[in-house]
């Protein structure tokens, strides 16, 4: 099982997802989809990803909720794992 996390603008609330005061998410089982309009915060949230050891990947945003879903579940659907978790980047998954 992976949790997916979307984020499209709020670099604090991605940055939560990996703090044990928040959450218990482990990197190995998180995959950040990043999906933006913003080039500077998908910059941003890259570098954090890759600095952290996450699997990330960077989707096409059309700027609606919908699109980025969307992209959540295509990544999903092409992965091997069996269950996902699909987490908003303003979410709470507490320990």
């Amino acid at each position: 099982m992976q949790f997916y996390i979307l984020t499209s603008t709020d670099y604090d609330a991605l940055v939560r997802h990996f703090n044990p005061i928040y959450s218990n998410i482990q990197v190995e089982d998180a995959v950040v989809i990043i999906n933006t309009l913003d080039a500077e915060y998908s910059d941003r949230a890259e570098d954090f990803c890759k600095e952290s050891e996450i699997k990330y990947y960077i989707t096409e945003s059309n700027g609606t909720p919908a699109k980025g879903k969307n992209s959540l579940l295509d990544i999903f659907i092409k992965s091997n794992n069996d269950y996902c978790v699909m987490i908003d980047g303003d979410d709470f998954l507490t320990p």
